[in-house]
C-alpha cells in the first residue's frame, strides 16, 4: 500500500507500515527507494544494504553487503560460470572456490592441478593455520587416507598430555 510493506498486529485490527517495498521494473526493493545494480535490494533504517545481482548474459551472480557511507561494498560473494565462487572483503578477494573444487585463501594460484587447498599469507608474513581444542582433548590433521576412507596417517596434538604424535598406517610412529 503506497509503496510500503504493511503488517497487521494482534486482534486490534491495526496496520503498520514496516518498510518501503517497491517493484521497479525487474527489481524488488525492500527498505530502499532506489537501486544502482541490484535486482533485489534489502536496506535497513541505517542505510546498510544487501544486494543480489544475477546476469544471465555473462553467467555472473553476486550478493553484495554495503553500508550507507559510500557506494563500495563491505563484502561480496560472487559466482561466475568460468571461475567459480569468489568471496571478497572490502573490495579484495579473500577466498576462491574454483570450478574444479580447489580452494584458495588469499590466492588464486596453485602450484599443481593436484592442490585442493592453498593458503597464502601477505608478503613477508607467516602463514598460521590454527586448530583449537579443549585442554583435555586432541587437535588432529587426518589428511592421509585412501579411497576406502580409512585414515592411514595423521598428525595429532594431545592437549591432555602435551604430546605431538605422528601416525603411519594408523599406528603411532613418533611422539614429541
Amino acid at each position: 500500500a503506497d509503496n510500503r510493506l504493511i503488517t497487521g498486529s494482534g486482534t486490534a485490527n491495526t496496520l503498520n507500515g514496516e518498510s518501503n517495498l517497491i517493484f521497479d521494473g525487474s527489481k524488488l526493493l525492500l527498505g530502499a527507494t532506489t537501486s544502482a545494480a541490484g535486482s533485489l535490494v534489502v536496506k535497513d533504517t541505517a542505510g546498510n544494504q544487501i544486494w543480489t545481482v544475477g546476469r544471465a548474459s555473462d553467467g555472473n551472480a553476486s550478493i553484495s553487503f554495503r553500508n550507507n557511507a559510500d557506494d563500495a561494498y563491505n563484502g561480496r560473494i560472487a559466482a561466475d560460470d568460468s571461475t567459480g565462487m569468489d568471496f571478497e572483503v572490502a573490495g579484495t578477494q579473500r577466498m576462491l572456490i574454483d570450478r574444479s573444487g580447489r580452494v584458495g585463501i588469499n590466492t588464486t594460484t596453485y602450484n599443481s592441478g593436484e592442490e585442493l587447498l592453498v593458503v597464502e599469507g601477505a608478503s613477508n608474513q607467516n602463514v598460521i593455520l590454527g586448530l583449537k581444542a579443549g585442554s583435555t582433548t586432541q587437535s588432529s590433521i587426518l589428511a592421509f587416507h585412501d579411497t576406502s576412507g580409512t585414515f592411514k596417517g595423521r598428525v595429532q596434538y594431545d592437549h591432555n598430555g602435551d604430546n605431538l604424535r605422528f601416525f603411519a598406517n594408523d599406528v603411532e610412529k613418533a611422539r614429541l
